[in-house]
């Protein structure tokens, strides 16, 4: 279990409502923690896929954080 379970459950409620996923930017920009996203990532609650896009001229990596059926299920308790 987290140490920070508010946290873990905030996070999962961004991602469900989220279908196509949220960037760990915008996490990070709401405050939280990248412990947190890893967290969740590696308990199997989230996946993470990571892209490279184009911004303007020069090209950027995006991590994108999505929903698992596992993280469906925690929020459901």
């Amino acid at each position: 279990m987290p140490d920070h379970p508010g946290e873990w459950r905030r996070v999962l409620k961004m991602l469900a409502g989220s279908p196509e996923g949220v960037t760990d930017a915008a996490l990070l920009a709401r405050g939280l923690k990248s412990t947190v996203i890893s967290g969740l990532v590696e308990s199997g609650l989230a996946t993470s896929v990571t892209e490279r896009i184009w911004a303007g001229s020069r090209q950027v990596e995006v991590r994108w954080l999505q929903l698992t059926d596992a993280g469906r299920e925690t929020l459901g308790r």
